[in-house]
């Protein structure tokens, strides 16, 4: 093996972060490979056996001698259990923090241990992090906490755009009916009516060929309790081809949300509203989902001008 020599060149920085990124991902994605436990290697080239009474050979007489394979050991060949973590962090489709859940130990060690995210639900570990886990458990009880469930279908609600067809042919209102109607397009099978609310401005008419396509605001509220912000989208349809003609849209353009999508029809970005005491104060006091939606709209606005 030849010593090494210092570079005859001069080497940018940004050259040798790159080189270091490179051999940091190389070195990861080889241990990935390896199961852990106890490694077994073996020389490639196995050298002959020193004779009774001589001095060992070193092995720099020959690179070759230094050259070993990786042996896997059948012993560790099968997957190791799973490991009990305790969770340090809210993660998504695992678990709440200070919680304590059983992972693959590809996952707890790549996922979540390395990333300190969480730590082995180990006897020490337990009682180190008991006061703390006291104290933000009494500290969660104090807040408004909303329930997993409901957090998980406001976000797959708002992360689609609910297309609205509507007749090119006959003259329209648009009402939560037909609102109803249109969501089983995304899996929805609503039956009751008065979960469905419409944005005080969203009065829509028809058949007309300026609103094809437009984007409008509605509610949909969870369980009572929580009122999720929506977006629509107007589609005429009709029986006549000549009439298909007069309603062309973007469908691709229509398929994201986003900012300057929203502030294209006038609509601004929002988030979900939850009341563990129930909505019907809302609705009786600011006479409607709409109308109290507005409000804090306006509200959410002045404090961003503000600012």
């Amino acid at each position: 093996m030849l010593p090494l020599t210092p570079a005859k060149r001069f080497v940018s920085k940004k050259h040798c972060v790159d080189s270091i990124r490179w051999l940091s991902l190389q070195r990861t994605t080889f241990a990935k490979t390896i199961p852990p436990g106890p490694l077994l290697f073996s020389h490639v080239y196995l050298p002959e056996r020193t004779p009774d009474g001589q001095p060992q050979r070193k092995p720099s007489e020959h690179p070759d001698f230094m050259k070993y394979d990786f042996m896997a050991d059948p012993e560790f060949a099968k997957p190791p259990p799973p490991v009990e973590l305790l969770l340090l962090e809210d993660i998504k489709d695992l678990g709440e923090k200070f919680d304590i859940v059983k992972v693959s130990a590809e996952v707890a060690r790549w996922d979540l241990l390395l990333k300190r995210r969480a730590v082995y639900a180990s006897p020490f570990n337990l009682k180190y992090y008991a006061e703390k886990r006291k104290k933000y458990l009494a500290e969660m009880e104090s807040r408004v906490r909303i329930p997993l469930d409901l957090l998980k279908m406001s976000a797959l609600l708002m992360s689609q755009i609910l297309p609205v067809t509507v007749s090119a042919d006959v003259e329209w209102t648009l009402s939560s009916e037909m609102l109803i109607n249109s969501t089983q397009s995304l899996g929805l099978y609503i039956t009751e009516p008065g979960i469905i609310h419409l944005d005080n401005v969203s009065k829509l008419n028809g058949p007309d060929p300026n609103i094809e396509g437009r984007l409008f605001r509605f509610y949909i509220t969870l369980n009572g309790q929580m009122i999720v912000p929506m977006i629509g989208r107007i589609t005429h349809i009709s029986v006549y081809d000549s009439t298909k003609s007069l309603f062309p849209t973007d469908d691709k353009q229509m398929d994201r949300i986003d900012n300057e999508l929203l502030a294209k029809f006038g609509l601004t970005t929002e988030s979900v509203f939850y009341s563990s005491r129930g909505l019907d104060d809302i609705l009786a006091a600011e006479g409607g989902i709409g109308a109290f939606m507005a409000k804090r709209r306006e509200k959410n606005e002045e404090k961003g001008e503000e600012k």
